[in-house]
């Protein structure tokens, strides 16, 4: 069996394919030559298997629980990973609803209303902590973005 033309070659190690094409390739390739019942058995229950699992990673979407709402889909955010700060680890926005989900140590937070001009200057600021704390969290609900006193976007 050749790989469709157009397809890069995969990572292989031992002379076993990483890439899905190549792995069904080879089980099918197994299974013509093995020809034992044995062979067709394990080559289909793991090409099912493999398949399975590729659809199931596909198709999962990212959730969070988000402290004060509960579950949140990202599939309208985008996200960036924060390296930088010992404080914020990621940081979600939808840029549509101005709505942001931060993730302070490990807890998600939101916060709505939020200008995409205030969430690119907490991207570049030198500080990500000191410009949260002084331009966006604010002090119980009188925070410029709280979502107690702003709109909470519905999903």
């Amino acid at each position: 069996m050749r790989r469709p033309a157009g397809l890069p070659l995969a990572p292989r190690s031992c002379g076993i394919s990483f890439h899905p094409i190549d792995l069904a390739h080879q089980l099918r390739l197994d299974l013509l030559v093995g020809g034992g019942h044995m062979h067709k058995i394990i080559g289909t229950t793991i090409f099912g298997t493999l398949l399975l699992a590729l659809i199931a990673a596909s198709a999962r979407a990212e959730t969070v629980d988000v402290k004060y709402r509960g579950i949140v889909d990202l599939k309208p955010f985008v996200c960036t990973d924060i390296t930088r700060s010992s404080f914020i680890q990621r940081v979600c926005y939808d840029k549509a609803q101005s709505y942001m989900l931060i993730d302070l140590r490990g807890t998600y937070y939101h916060y709505c209303e939020l200008p995409a001009a205030i969430l690119e200057a907490f991207m570049a600021a030198p500080s990500m902590g000191q410009f949260f704390n002084q331009n966006i969290k604010g002090s119980g609900s009188d925070g410029p973005y709280d979502c107690r006193t702003h709109r909470i976007p519905t999903y």
